[in-house]
């Protein structure tokens, strides 16, 4: 969901995000709806093809990234650790990250 509404944000089209992510255009803007509805608020305004965050989406961006990379970081902790003993590491902030 992040990642979609990242993508979105940048590109400005639920079509060419998709094309970046590999997902269909309904799984990305199925995505940014269920962060909505968790949000409680709209994100983005659909305008045709383009896509313009809310004030809200604006907002949720930026932390957005973080909790990408934030995700990010809690993966390579593994990788500088020396206790490996746990087996396969995974870390999910969403769906898609599954």
């Amino acid at each position: 969901m992040l990642r979609a509404l990242v993508a979105v944000d940048q590109i400005g089209s639920f079509t060419d995000a998709a094309r970046v992510l590999r997902f269909s255009t309904p799984a990305v803007s199925a995505q940014v709806q269920a962060l909505e509805k968790g949000c409680g608020t709209r994100l983005v305004h659909r305008r045709g093809s383009r896509v313009v965050l809310t004030e809200a989406g604006r907002r949720a961006v930026p932390l957005a990234r973080l909790m990408l990379a934030a995700a990010r970081e809690l993966e390579h902790i593994g990788d500088a650790s020396s206790d490996r003993g746990l087996g396969t590491r995974t870390f999910s902030v969403g769906p898609e990250d599954a």
